[in-house]
């Protein structure tokens, strides 16, 4: 295996690893998201936690591991045989952990990992990445402003409402006066049950984070000029949850 800039991994300890950067280093020219430095075989520069593969949805993802405790066949090692009770103890209580995050996911509410649980966040430029809580110091920064997400899809998503957010921002160069109760301020919303959207009008009650209108039509214009750009989905996400 040869390390690629833009690729994903698996390292031996499970954590999926996305190579961004690579450099003149003459030993470890390769760098993931968090500064770790990699061979070009996937040997970490610092500690155990060599890349071993490229990473694999289907085969590392959660579905694997609990078909695999399912079967009752115990742990894969990095050869790839089958090893001790202890290992089977292990992937036992990986699995209890995955069965934990789906039970917390519907749930809702805040999301806070578990020592050893994969999450994802959003970096500079707005891209998502995904590592393994280990409860530091960097994890905790990350937990304490919100950049903290179960899914890369969720924080995919979160990273899309934003951009969209800014787009109906340059579509109109409106300012809401609050204290003008006359003005009337558009904004919009996703009527559910209905299947389509529709705006709210205030005069001086506001919603926290939304782009406001002098009126519906000017909205319908910039929504549907979203909806071109970014995909109606994503325009209903965003009328939906706004922007974290």
């Amino acid at each position: 295996m040869k390390l690629e800039v833009g690729k994903e991994y698996r390292s031996r300890n499970g954590e999926r690893v996305r190579i961004d950067d690579e450099d003149s280093h003459p030993l470890y020219p390769f760098s993931d998201a968090n500064g770790r430095c990699y061979a070009s075989n996937g040997e970490r520069c610092v500690g155990k936690h060599d890349l071993i593969s490229e990473w694999n949805e289907d085969k590392w993802g959660r579905g694997f591991i609990i078909n695999l405790a399912l079967r009752q066949l115990g742990a894969i090692t990095k050869e790839g045989t089958m090893t001790t009770e202890t290992e089977i103890k292990k992937l036992r209580e990986q699995l209890e952990r995955l069965e934990a995050v789906h039970a917390a996911e519907k749930k809702g509410g805040a999301y806070v990992p578990e020592l050893g649980d994969e999450y994802s966040f959003i970096c500079s430029g707005g891209i998502a990445r995904t590592v393994i809580w280990g409860d530091d110091e960097m994890d905790n920064l990350r937990l304490a402003i919100g950049n903290i997400y179960r899914t890369r899809e969720e924080a995919e998503q979160v990273v899309t409402n934003r951009k969209i957010h800014r787009f109906l921002q340059e579509q109109t160069d409106f300012v809401a006066d609050w204290s003008d109760s006359g003005q009337g301020k558009c904004c919009l919303i996703y009527i559910h049950n209905l299947n389509r959207f529709n705006y709210s009008k205030w005069s001086a009650t506001s919603q926290g984070a939304q782009v406001y209108f002098a009126n519906y039509k000017e909205l319908e214009t910039a929504r549907d000029a979203a909806i071109e750009k970014f995909g109606r989905d994503n325009v209903v996400s965003y009328a939906t949850v706004g922007v974290m």
